[in-house]
């Protein structure tokens, strides 16, 4: 049968036909009406943020679009041919449940009674890295020793101290830190310390970790004396001390890691 292609034609708009036979007699009546809408143009302006387990996606809208599908990838120009998100009807999609530290690529496509258009620029974001696990709190002199496994993709670490259980509060203590273990000095002897630590990564700051705590402790002052031929020892009392442990040589400087009397109170 009969056609013809009308090219040339703004993007997203809707044209309006009709049809008339023509012989040598003449020109026939009109036709019944008939009409089509163009694609729409790609999107344009797409950006991406990731932030925690999620990406947000803002775009320019689409003169013309009904609504908008969204592809993604993990690699540049891997975008899958299968769309994860279809029917969007705004500019913005928010793409969830996704893996920490990882950096995720899209494009977009508006879709109209015309079809599907090219795609929009590729935009591309980090997801944010998980919360730090294992925190431990040892107790030093004047200082607490904190540990804990490390995040994948964490750039760095914060650190938060309270002085009760879960009131670390929002401020951190220390920032930047590259290893998972931090020591934290000049603390008061007896006073329990509670900690939580946090991951930074080029997206945002993870969630706290466990809560781990720990009290400080002076060093005993010792003395000894000789009483009916035998040592006697005696120390001042430290606050927040469970028990005592006593280190025993024959040589000065040679007590040594184990000791041979604990669980002195």
């Amino acid at each position: 049968p009969p056609s013809v292609y009308d090219g040339g034609l703004g993007n997203g708009a809707k044209y309006y036909y009709e049809v008339t036979a023509v012989n040598s007699s003449g020109e026939s009546s009109k036709s019944n009406e008939a009409n089509a809408t163009t694609m729409a143009s790609a999107p344009t302006g797409l950006t991406a943020t990731g932030g925690g387990t999620q990406v947000s996606l803002l775009w320019t809208g689409s003169t013309g679009a009904s609504t908008y599908n969204i592809y993604r990838g993990t690699s540049t120009g891997d975008e899958s041919a299968t769309p994860v998100a279809t029917g969007v009807t705004g500019t913005s999609y928010v793409d969830t449940a996704l893996a920490n530290a990882t950096k995720y690529y899209y494009e977009v496509t508006a879709v109209n009674g015309g079809g599907e258009s090219g795609k929009s620029n590729e935009a591309s974001a980090t997801t944010g890295t998980a919360a730090p696990t294992g925190l431990t709190a040892t107790g030093g002199n004047a200082q607490i020793s904190l540990a804990w496994s490390g995040s994948t993709g964490a750039a760095s670490y914060k650190v938060y101290r309270g002085t009760s259980s879960g009131a670390e509060g929002s401020t951190p203590i220390a920032t930047g830190l590259t290893s998972a273990s931090y020591t934290d000095s000049s603390l008061s002897t007896g006073t329990t310390y509670y900690y939580e630590v946090s991951a930074v990564n080029s997206a945002d700051e993870s969630g706290k970790s466990n809560e781990a705590s720990a009290t400080p402790l002076a060093t005993p002052a010792l003395t000894a004396q000789v009483v009916a031929g035998q040592p006697v020892l005696s120390w001042n009392t430290i606050a927040g001390a469970a028990n005592y442990n006593v280190y025993r040589a024959v040589s000065t400087g040679g007590e040594g890691a184990a000791p041979y009397a604990s669980g002195i109170s």
